[in-house]
C-alpha cells in the first residue's frame, strides 16, 4: 500500500512540518505505524554531522592539508562568505575554526562557536586520522556537540579511497529538545578524487550502523548494509540535502523497522519510507 505525502507532511520527515524556528509538535496522530519522530530526528542530527564532515574536508584541502601540492587545493564552501576564521598551528597539526555569528555561510545557515580539527598527516595518506571536535558550536540556533573521527583506511580492491568514520557523544539541543547520536561507518570515495578543485562531482558510498535517542526519549538504531550503501552526490546534496540512492533500516525501541529508500540515483529530492507494509512517497521541496 502506498501513500503520497504532500509538501507539509513530507517536511515532517526532515523538519517536523515546521518553520525554521518553530519546534512545535506536529498534529499527526502518533500511532505505532505513523510515529516518524525517530526518522525525523535521525535525519536531522545525521545531517549536522555530514555537514561537519564535508566542511572539514574542504577546510583541510583549502589549506593544503588534504593534498601534497598547494596548487591542487580548492576553495571551501564555507569560506566564500568569510563566515569563519582559521588558526592553523602546523607544528601541533591543529586547526581552530571560529565562526562569525554576524555572517551567514554560503549555504545560508548561521553558525557560531568553534571546531577544533587535529590531524596526524594529510588526509589522502593511508593511516591519516582527522578528528573534529565541536566546541560551543551551534547551527541555526541548535547547539550541536560531539566528536567526529575519520581514519583513512587506504584504497580498496577497486582503487577507491576508503575511510572509517566514528561519531561519538553526538548531541543536538534546540529549545530544550535533545537528540543524542553515535555511529560507526565506512565511506568509499567513489568519484571525484581526481578533480580536487571541484567538490561538486564528489560521490561517496556510505554504510554502517548508528544509534541514538529521539526528542521524545525513544531509543533507535540504524543500519546501512554495504550492498545497499547510501550514495551521497555532493553536487545534488548542495540543493536537495538528501542522498540519491541506497537504503537504510531504522528501528525505534519496541516498534517496527522503518525502511528508507533514497531511490535509483536521480537527484530529485525524493525518497520512500516503509512502515508495517505502508509505503510513504516523500518529496522535499
Amino acid at each position: 500500500m502506498k501513500k503520497l505525502i504532500y509538501p507539509c507532511l513530507s517536511l515532517f520527515i526532515l523538519l517536523g512540518c515546521k518553520g525554521k524556528d518553530d519546534d512545535s509538535t506536529p498534529s499527526t496522530p502518533k500511532t505505532e505505524s505513523t510515529d516518524l519522530s525517530s526518522s525525523q530526528d535521525y535525519t536531522t542530527i545525521d545531517g549536522d554531522f555530514e555537514d561537519v564532515g564535508n566542511f572539514t574536508n574542504e577546510i583541510l584541502e583549502d589549506i593544503s592539508v588534504g593534498f601534497e601540492d598547494a596548487s591542487s587545493k580548492r576553495s571551501a564552501r564555507l569560506s566564500d562568505d568569510q563566515c569563519y576564521s582559521i588558526d592553523h598551528d602546523a607544528t601541533l597539526k591543529k586547526i581552530t575554526v571560529t565562526f562569525d555569528p554576524e555572517k551567514l555561510c554560503d549555504d545560508l545557515r548561521a553558525r557560531t562557536g568553534k571546531w577544533e580539527i587535529t590531524y596526524t598527516k594529510p588526509m589522502r595518506e593511508t593511516g591519516a586520522v582527522i578528528t573534529t571536535k565541536l566546541i560551543g558550536y551551534s547551527v541555526d540556533s541548535a547547539a550541536v556537540e560531539g566528536t567526529r573521527t575519520v581514519t583513512n583506511s587506504g584504497k580498496n580492491s577497486n582503487g577507491k579511497w576508503t575511510f572509517n568514520i566514528v561519531v561519538s557523544d553526538g548531541k543536538r539541543t534546540k529549545k530544550g529538545k535533545v537528540i543524542t547520536w553515535a555511529s560507526t561507518r565506512k565511506r568509499v570515495w567513489e568519484n571525484g578524487d581526481d578533480t580536487p578543485k571541484n567538490f561538486q562531482d564528489d560521490i561517496y558510498l556510505v554504510s554502517g550502523t548508528g544509534s541514538g535517542i529521539s526528542t521524545i526519549g525513544k531509543k533507535f538504531n540504524i543500519e546501512v548494509k554495504e550492498d545497499e550503501a547510501i550514495k551521497l552526490d555532493l553536487g545534488c546534496y548542495l540543493t536537495k540535502r538528501l542522498p540519491v540512492a541506497g537504503k537504510l533500516s531504522l528501528t525505534p525501541e519496541n516498534e517496527s523497522v522503518r525502511t528508507i529508500n533514497y531511490g535509483d540515483g536521480t537527484c530529485d529530492g525524493k525518497f520512500t519510507l516503509e512502515v508495517n507494509g505502508v509505503t510513504f512517497q516523500i518529496g522535499v521541496n
